[in-house]
């Protein structure tokens, strides 16, 4: 019975990891980069550097420069496989496996998502629709146990700074950089976004938390 319990749990935490890594690419790369509205995070500094090697190509005329900019896909991975080194050799393999898998999977969603190429973009549309689709995204995914890796090893050198904080932290200076690349006015959409997803997001993480413990309740 137990061992049931168990298998069941494990294929409901890949559910949840696989729809909600999905749902999060649909939001980065089919909403949020079209617009060049940056929410910070990995992602966030992928979009800008897409919109910078756009810039770059055109002022260059470099070849070697893909005709769309860099991926957004391929940024990503770039800047987190130095990240997850560093947590397995400061934490192992048990810290990082979940989050591990999750990026992984976002990256290859990313990478085979199709692209928003419309001109005429609404960022109110783009904020609300991209931050329920983020927020459903973070809020499955960070019910499985994953975390922000770089705020998780930080925060470990910092005696005053919570990981939400040092997050909070990091997610501003890229948020600001997103203001430099794309300008203000979508950059408070962005914001929008943001207090959309981040209110999603512990919705979920809060009703999960209730129905676990409403079930171990009734287990006792």
């Amino acid at each position: 019975m137990i061992i049931k319990e168990n298998v069941k749990n494990i294929n409901f935490k890949w559910i949840y990891i696989i729809t909600g890594t999905f749902l999060m690419a649909i939001a980065y790369k089919s909403i949020y980069d079209s617009a060049g509205m940056v929410t910070g995070g990995i992602s966030g500094i992928s979009i800008i550097i897409r919109r910078l090697s756009l810039i770059a190509k055109e002022s260059w005329k470099s070849g070697w420069l893909p005709q769309s900019g860099i991926p957004i896909w391929l940024t990503n991975i770039m800047l987190d496989i130095p990240l997850f080194i560093w947590a397995y050799c400061k934490k192992g393999i048990d810290y990082i496996k979940d989050t591990l898998a999750a990026d992984v999977l976002l990256t290859f969603f990313m990478a085979v998502l199709p692209a928003d190429t419309r001109v005429d973009v609404s960022y109110l549309k783009t904020a609300i629709i991209g931050g329920i689709m983020a927020g459903v995204g973070i809020g499955m995914v960070l019910r499985t146990g994953g975390t922000d890796l770089l705020a998780g090893l930080i925060v470990e050198r910092s005696r005053y700074l919570s990981v939400v904080v040092i997050m909070n932290i990091i997610d501003a200076l890229i948020i600001i950089a997103g203001a430099f690349a794309f300008g203000i006015r979508v950059t408070m959409y962005a914001i929008l976004a943001i207090v959309i997803t981040t209110f999603i997001a512990e919705f979920i993480i809060r009703w999960h938390m209730k129905v676990k413990s409403f079930g171990d309740v009734s287990e006792d």
